[in-house]
């Protein structure tokens, strides 16, 4: 590895050398949370370290779609809203259990 590179440790495999995006890798401590065409439930894995409750992800499709945005690392719930105001989910809010579904395309806003 040289500067600006890193390597990420994923699901028990340690995971091929990357650049380092250094903003996005520091944003934390300005107390934000940035996504770069992220998939949802990275997002989502990520946001768990900041909410209680658990995500339930009913389909694959919903898992894969990708997230980029900079938000509040205090304000979790602005994350759901701009993802279900600007991606094809649903989110079901129970007690402690977030419920995420890919919509049916007959299901947009007309």
């Amino acid at each position: 590895m040289t500067a600006q590179q890193q390597v990420l440790w994923k699901n028990g495999v340690l995971q091929a050398v990357e650049p380092l995006d250094a903003s996005q890798a520091l944003a934390w401590q300005r107390g934000r949370l940035v996504f770069k065409s992220q998939p949802l439930e990275e997002v989502f894995a990520e946001l768990a370290r900041y909410r209680d409750g658990r995500v339930l992800f009913l389909d694959e499709q919903s898992r894969r779609l990708a997230v980029t945005g900079v938000f509040s690392r205090q304000q979790p719930q602005a994350v759901f809203d701009a993802v279900e105001a600007t991606l094809p989910v649903k989110l079901t809010r129970l007690p402690g259990l977030l419920l995420v579904s890919a919509k049916a395309p007959d299901s947009e806003p007309r």
